[in-house]
């Protein structure tokens, strides 16, 4: 770096530097005053020196600390992960899990939870704290180089760009980490710079040199300074004609080498390629610099309550809200003990002549446990008067009683938090009704865990960027798989299968319960379904005992596991010696038989559908044919019916072949009946025989119509039977 461009960062760095103290100033002054706050420092110091002058008690009853604990330890319990998904050409599941693997390795090794821990915390309680990536070398005698998530101590240290509007501040486009390093540790880290030189020729007057929020009396403010530069630049999308395929670049292709390469230049538009660029840096001089990988500034904020009016900027946490009723807390509860403490000792009463010659030990009586206390008896009207006795005060307690717990229930209001989540009985008996009421306080104050969550999903992109870059080179990595298992492997070495460097991948962050915990639910799972399927547990078995925690579980596992079945041996064996790769094709070749098969059952299905609806169909169309044949046939039987009763007036011998042909009729129609009933459906059939039951009677109605009537008479009126009809 040339003199005349340190320079100009550095004017630059000046006026982003006051411009960041003036904007930030008052919420750390504020922050300042909460946090000693809470660590106790909690009466207003006229206040308590007043009382401690008056000898009255400054008590302090510290509820904050609880309130704030049970905001914040729901991030431990629900410790949030880091997934990485691909996305994009080029980007493969494998490589994504190990990325994934990777960052939890990072995680561990950094002890990121702790990072997470405080911004969370520092969130809850002044409504910001941060959380870095930064890198290092291995070991000292390595060049191969680590990513470390690391803790913010103090909030007041970062100075970030205030014009930033994303919560997490990954739109900044400046940002300033700031230390004070003692005179003898900076000689020691930077001998050779020029301030460290001039305070050596000048060890009392070089703060009056130029003295500003950069220099102190002791210590030397240098700050880490991180800023994006933007260069112009043009994306170019180019279809190549032999593959029918495109592609995107940022080199163009000149029109005379376009058709020589075999490609159409389809369309371009103007872009900007962001760099970060990082330097350690006094007031006076850079100290160090170099750049960083990625598009965002690895300075990640966690926020609590974000507030904008009038376009400025408010942040709280969730105690500055309640220092009041603490407050006051604190003021009625000091209160009650001073009315207690204070209260004047009931005397006694007494004639003066009971007390005669015992005076010392009535004096005394309030501070020294006497067994006994003698008085005179007194004799007045011949009456012996009763022993001294107290005259009993009533202290005004119960009104400080309520006072203090008008405090109480006040903080509970303000934070959301009541006395289920807190652990204490309250109002609420059953136990959906307790959950319930811890849900709503869960509810009250998801927002802080939901930005914690929102910071760690910036973390998570950082990583990404920078990870083709730090772990670029052919190396061997530690990962970390979800379940705790660590292991190493070899990633860089031409195999595209663990190529870090290539691929565009997503990030997303998975909250609930640890693995740990869902591991433990899983075990209570499978135990149930034993229980309720006892037939499951022998090949369940070594799944309950691999997933347990006690002693020697892993070896219990193993044995269970030759107990198997053997196809269900040969199956895991077959996967387990597959790479992941194979793995990955064997789970998508299952997956698209899946849906073939899906697929074949579904046109099985349609196919079933129309066969219903054309059975539907033939039996709408028997049943109106059998209404018709049904009613033909009522038809016949009338005619036929009509037919008897005219040859009723012929001979007997007609009569008799009538009789014959209408028995043969009604076999017809009973063998008809019959092939109907067998073609129509169930319900039809029943139809039939109570068409036929009818039939049945309505000819044994005509038959004793027919014997019943008279037989036709000649012109004297004389039948065939020789009888006169009148």
């Amino acid at each position: 770096m040339n003199q005349e461009e340190e320079s100009a960062i550095l004017k630059e760095a000046k006026a982003r530097y006051d411009t960041a103290t003036g904007a930030w100033s008052e919420h750390f002054e504020i922050s300042k005053k909460v946090l000693n706050f809470v660590d106790g420092d909690q009466w207003d110091h006229q206040d308590r020196n007043a009382r401690e002058a008056a000898k009255l008690p400054c008590l302090e009853i510290n509820v904050l600390k609880p309130f704030l604990r049970q905001i914040t330890n729901e991030a431990r319990q629900n410790v949030p992960s880091i997934q990485v998904d691909p996305r994009g050409d080029g980007t493969d599941q494998t490589n994504a899990e190990t990325i994934s693997d990777l960052i939890r390795a990072i995680e561990q090794q950094s002890n990121a939870s702790t990072a997470y821990d405080q911004a969370g915390w520092y969130a809850a309680a002044c409504g910001l704290g941060f959380i870095r990536v930064i890198s290092d070398y291995e070991s000292e005698d390595s060049f191969c180089q680590k990513l470390i998530i690391k803790h913010v101590e103090d909030p007041s240290t970062v100075l970030m760009d205030p014009s930033h509007k994303n919560l997490d501040g990954s739109d900044a486009e400046w940002c300033f980490v700031t230390s004070a390093i003692s005179i003898d540790e900076y000689h020691h880290r930077y001998g050779s710079s020029r301030k460290s030189q001039k305070i050596k020729d000048d060890p009392k007057g070089w703060t009056d040199i130029n003295r500003s929020t950069w220099t102190q009396a002791d210590q030397v403010i240098v700050a880490e300074y991180f800023w994006k530069e933007y260069k112009d630049a043009v994306l170019y999308e180019y279809l190549h004609v032999a593959t029918g395929k495109t592609f995107v670049t940022k080199e163009k292709i000149e029109p005379e080498d376009l058709e020589a390469q075999g490609v159409i230049e389809l369309r371009k538009r103007p872009i900007q390629e962001v760099k970060v660029r990082w330097v350690k840096l006094n007031d006076e001089e850079v100290l160090e610099e170099t750049e960083w990988p990625g598009k965002s500034i690895p300075v990640v904020a966690v926020k609590g309550d974000e507030t904008w009016i009038n376009g400025k900027r408010s942040i709280k946490g969730a105690i500055e809200d309640a220092i009041d009723s603490q407050r006051s807390l604190n003021y009625f509860q000091s209160l009650a003990a001073e009315l207690v403490a204070l209260a004047p000792k009931a005397p006694f009463i007494g004639e003066a002549r009971q007390f005669a010659g015992f005076e010392q030990e009535w004096s005394n009586s309030n501070n020294a446990p006497y067994s006994h206390l003698r008085y005179n008896a007194v004799v007045v009207n011949g009456q012996v008067l009763s022993p001294p006795a107290r005259q009993t005060m009533e202290v005004p307690i119960q009104a400080a009683s309520q006072l203090v717990g008008s405090a109480k229930d006040n903080l509970k209001s303000i934070f959301g938090i009541f006395d289920a989540s807190l652990g204490n009985a309250g109002n609420e008996i059953s136990g959906k009704a307790i959950l319930a009421r811890q849900q709503q306080s869960h509810t009250t104050t998801y927002h802080f865990y939901d930005n914690l969550v929102n910071a760690i999903e910036q973390i998570g992109r950082i990583l990404v960027e920078a990870i083709p870059v730090y772990y670029g080179d052919e190396r061997s990595v530690q990962l970390l798989k979800r379940n705790g298992e660590s292991s190493t492997l070899k990633v860089n070495n031409g195999n595209d299968e663990h190529d870090l460097t290539i691929g565009n991948y997503g990030v997303v962050v998975e909250t609930g319960p640890s693995y740990a915990t869902k591991r433990q639910e899983a075990v209570n799972s499978m135990v149930t379904l034993g229980e309720v399927y006892p037939q499951a547990m022998p090949l369940i078995a070594d799944l309950i005992a691999g997933e347990s925690d006690w002693p020697g579980a892993k070896q219990v596992a193993d044995r269970l596991r030759l107990m198997l079945p053997p196809q269900i041996q040969q199956s895991e064996s077959a996967v387990g010696n597959l790479t992941p790769k194979q793995q990955a094709q064997m789970s998508i070749q299952q997956v698209q038989l899946l849906t073939q098969q899906l697929q074949q059952a579904q046109q099985l299905i349609q196919v079933g559908h129309q066969h219903i609806q054309n059975l539907e169909e033939e039996n709408k169309l028997l049943k109106t044919k059998t209404q018709i044949e049904y009613e033909k046939l009522n038809s016949d039987n009338t005619l036929k019916t009509q037919q008897l009763h005219l040859s009723k007036y012929t001979t007997d011998l007609e009569f008799k072949v009538k009789m014959e042909e209408l028995k043969m009729q009604r076999e017809e129609l009973e063998i008809a009946k019959a092939k109907l009933a067998i073609d129509a459906t169930e319900a039809m059939h029943q139809v039939a025989e109570d068409a036929m039951e009818r039939a049945d009677k309505h000819h044994d109605k005509m038959t004793q119509m027919e014997i019943a009537m008279p037989l036709p008479a000649d012109d004297n009126g004389t039948n065939l039977d020789g009888q006169t009809l009148k």
